[in-house]
């Protein structure tokens, strides 16, 4: 029974912040979230097995995850923890077939873009002000991409950016898998323009 009190009262806080954050762009409400969440991410990113001088890079990558889970979220079909869970997994997922594809790349194959960089990859860690600046930026461009997507359009971006496969969305939306891939063709026509 205390289990189950707590994992409710965690969901109605994470559903307080959430609504906080919808209704008047609290940042404040969207840094809470993302620090109470980081241990999350760590933890799956150990599960996963990463290298350690990797999870810097990758906890920063999923904590703006979460932030971009925010946009399909849905508190009546599970609560935050869960779906941020299975959206973090799936990134993870993702990251590591990036990786396994690119081994099979030869190694003097990748150019730096950096002349003061020998390998072109900044180390440094990234804060949560700098996260919540790539936000900033990243709502510049939703507002542009919502004003020349339909509706249709973006539900599938979304749905893309939460890491669900085309088969997930086109069960999620009712729709067919062509539909899906159509929708995603008419995305990457209209985003080029942006």
């Amino acid at each position: 029974m205390v289990n189950s009190n707590m994992c409710s009262k965690q969901s109605q806080e994470d559903n307080e912040l959430i609504s906080l954050y919808y209704s008047d762009d609290n940042r404040e409400a969207l840094t809470k979230l993302l620090l109470k969440y980081k241990p999350l991410i760590v933890s799956r990113i150990n599960y996963f097995g990463f290298k350690k001088d990797e999870i810097d890079d990758i906890t920063q990558e999923c904590m703006f995850g979460v932030f971009t889970a925010l946009m399909s979220y849905n508190p009546q079909k599970s609560s935050f923890s869960t779906f941020l869970r299975v959206c973090i997994d799936r990134m993870l997922i993702s990251i590591l077939r990036s990786k396994n594809a690119l081994k099979s790349i030869p190694d003097g194959a990748f150019v730096s873009l950096d002349e003061n960089s020998s390998n072109g990859i900044d180390n440094t860690a990234i804060s949560p002000e700098t996260v919540l600046e790539r936000i900033d930026g990243f709502h510049t461009l939703k507002s542009r991409v919502e004003a020349v997507l339909s509706k249709f359009e973006y539900s599938v971006l979304m749905h893309i950016f939460s890491g669900h496969s085309y088969s997930e969305i086109s069960d999620l939306l009712g729709v067919t898998v062509k539909s899906v891939d159509n929708a995603v063709q008419r995305i990457r026509k209209k985003v080029k323009k942006i």
